[in-house]
């Protein structure tokens, strides 16, 4: 029938608002020359949140691979800087934060179209991880656990 596709929602700060969620679009072929298409919405970390990477794994090791995501958001945070002579001023610091999203494949909706849904179980081993191969090493570690 055709592959499977993946559309992210541009980067283009002028068209989304601060806050906003980044999108992922998949379009799956649940037909000949036709396309299922669903909007994952990838929730707001920062500023603004933009998709940097997507990529399939077995998260929990029962032989079915999962859609993950990672995101970014750079977050303005406010601190104080205090000075030798003992002053103290207001001072703003950008840090970067990172989110690992997990979708898992939802089988067929009422209409025939495949479907993905979102994973809610907490990963906190997978945030703050810059790269899908950082996740990947991070997945294993957790997985070898016993």
């Amino acid at each position: 029938m055709g592959k499977q596709l993946f559309f992210p929602r541009r980067e283009v700060n002028e068209y989304r608002q601060e806050g906003e969620d980044a999108a992922l679009f998949v379009l799956d072929p649940f037909q000949p020359n036709t396309y299922a298409v669903q909007k994952l919405l990838l929730p707001s970390i920062g500023d603004v949140t933009n998709l940097s990477a997507f990529f399939f794994a077995d998260v929990d090791r029962d032989g079915q691979k999962e859609l993950l995501t990672l995101v970014y958001a750079e977050v303005q945070e406010l601190g104080t800087l205090e000075h030798d002579d003992g002053t103290k001023e207001r001072a703003y610091a950008r840090m970067t934060q990172r989110h690992t999203y997990v979708f898992r494949y939802a089988g067929l909706n009422s209409t025939g179209h495949p479907r993905y849904r979102a994973d809610t179980t907490p990963r906190p081993y997978l945030n703050g991880l810059a790269t899908a191969a950082a996740v990947r090493r991070a997945l294993a570690r957790h997985q070898a656990r016993p």
